[in-house]
């Protein structure tokens, strides 16, 4: 099949500008170290020398948070490219890298539309990706990748010490068990320096600084978990927010016992008591929404 024809700005997004998620700046709290980490990877990568940051934490712990924080810091022409892996009961193929293709991943792009065998798309990425100036690939959420998404996280992953590469991956520890695939990719990946951020919850003096005289008992119904923090902040007094509820209930749904146990206890989710209390909401003696 012959080759697609090149690509406009308007046919795929192809920088953090087009991308949603990183439109708006966001600003973080006791997040320091893991900005500076960032910033170290992508210095580096400018000068040719290459790495791989995991990004990892329970849901809603500010990995998107992060990334669109360091994004919106970069100058305008800096090349950053955005991936993100979907929750899909039939996972994309290659679906992150259909959302960075476009007009500054030429040969992405044409690997992509011409259906190419895994083995182009891959060379075609590693020439993109050797091409100046240097860039900022983003994979999120790759606890949902693909077995072809994983296979070309790998082969970049194993040579972007030579390219000018920061390749950051997010993703979820408490839903990547011990036999998800996705282990076996991160294990490939042999890159000195590597980074992997694991992100803690917000302490009792950063939800002070959000909750003032209320604290305490935001503090202790969310264990720090920022999006839950800053919800319950939003909400009226006596409701439990619906996009807590929503969110704590429909990850609960998806994890057995030993998966909650595997989380370690620390998140809203994985904690029975503190996901008893945000049901309950105790805002107004119970009466919070489920």
């Amino acid at each position: 099949m012959s080759s697609a024809s090149a690509p406009t700005a308007a046919d795929s997004p192809a920088t953090a500008a087009d991308h949603g998620a990183y439109i708006r700046p966001v600003e973080l709290l006791e997040r320091d170290r893991p900005l500076a980490s960032l910033a170290a990877a992508h210095a580096a990568a400018a000068e040719g020398h290459g790495s791989v940051v995991l990004i990892t934490g329970e849901p809603g712990i500010g990995k998107t948070a992060l990334v669109t924080a360091f994004v919106s810091q970069l100058g305008e022409r800096e090349r950053v490219l955005v991936g993100a892996c979907d929750d899909l009961s039939v996972p994309r193929p290659l679906g992150p890298f259909h959302d960075l293709a476009g007009p500054t991943t030429p040969s992405l792009y044409d690997s992509l539309r011409s259906s190419a065998p895994p083995h182009d798309v891959h060379r075609s990425l590693l020439e993109d990706l050797a091409s100046p100036p240097s860039t900022l690939l983003v994979i999120e959420d790759v606890h949902w990748a693909d077995e072809a998404t994983l296979d070309a996280i790998t082969v970049i992953g194993r040579r972007v010490a030579q390219l000018p590469v920061a390749l950051l991956l997010t993703y979820r520890e408490g839903e990547v068990g011990a036999g998800h695939p996705l282990h076996a990719a991160v294990g490939s990946l042999h890159v000195e320096p590597s980074r992997h951020l694991r992100l803690a919850p917000l302490s009792p003096a950063a939800v002070a600084a959000l909750a003032g005289a209320d604290a305490d008992r935001v503090h202790a119904m969310t264990g720090g978990n920022p999006f839950y923090v800053t919800e319950l902040i939003a909400a009226r007094p006596a409701e439990l927010p619906p996009s807590v509820a929503n969110a704590v209930l429909g990850r609960a749904s998806k994890l057995d016992d030993g998966s909650h146990r595997r989380t370690g206890g620390d998140g809203p989710v994985a904690c029975p008591d503190r996901r008893a209390r945000l049901r309950d909401a105790g805002m107004g003696g119970g009466r919070g929404r489920a």
